[in-house]
């Protein structure tokens, strides 16, 4: 078989696969439609998931504002998201530099968990990776570097300590050492 010298193997790949009459065009075309109207239908119900279950209730809401808080400093935007019925992924982050959290933690936990119970998404981000730089947080003293081998350690109980309060099945866990420890690389 002679080869065309002008023609690379990649090229010679993309000819073999490429349509080869109108029927097979008419294929092709059909699949990409197929492929783009699937690739819809699964945008249309993760958009259809962040509005289903939450609860808008006036008391809801107002418990979420008013409740173990001070003062919400956006609150008329909150409300209206709250309001919206589209649901909220609320956040706290926690560094694992000890194996017990303390009972500071439980003020955010417990307002987590009014969150949770109007049909919110709570996320725990673990700064795994925030705790190996020893991390200040405006204390007066810098955190010891902490081993993995120690964050871990620490992490161990988290879930258990956390479940006392929020469901850990409606909790989506992250690690913060999963995009921050690839900056170094």
């Amino acid at each position: 078989m002679d080869t065309n010298p002008n023609i690379k193997p990649e090229q010679t790949r993309d000819l073999a696969n490429a349509p080869t009459g109108p029927a097979e065009e008419a294929a092709e075309e059909l699949s990409d439609l197929e492929a783009e109207a699937q690739a819809r239908a699964d945008v249309k119900l993760e958009e259809a998931e962040r509005w289903e279950g939450v609860n808008t209730s006036d008391a809801v809401v107002q418990e979420i504002l008013t409740r173990g808080v001070v003062e919400v400093a956006v609150r008329a935007d909150l409300e209206k998201a709250l309001r919206s019925g589209r649901k909220l992924r609320v956040k706290l982050g926690i560094d694992p530099t000890g194996p017990l959290l303390h009972i500071g933690r439980s003020v955010p936990l417990f307002k987590l968990r009014q969150y949770q119970q109007a049909g919110h998404q709570v996320v725990l981000i673990i700064g795994d990776g925030t705790a190996l730089v020893g991390d200040a947080s405006d204390k007066d003293s810098e955190r010891p570097l902490l081993t993995y081998e120690q964050i871990e350690a620490n992490m161990a109980t988290y879930k258990e300590q956390v479940g006392k309060v929020l469901d850990l099945d409606k909790v989506e866990f992250r690690y913060n050492g999963d995009w921050l420890l690839k900056l170094g690389t």
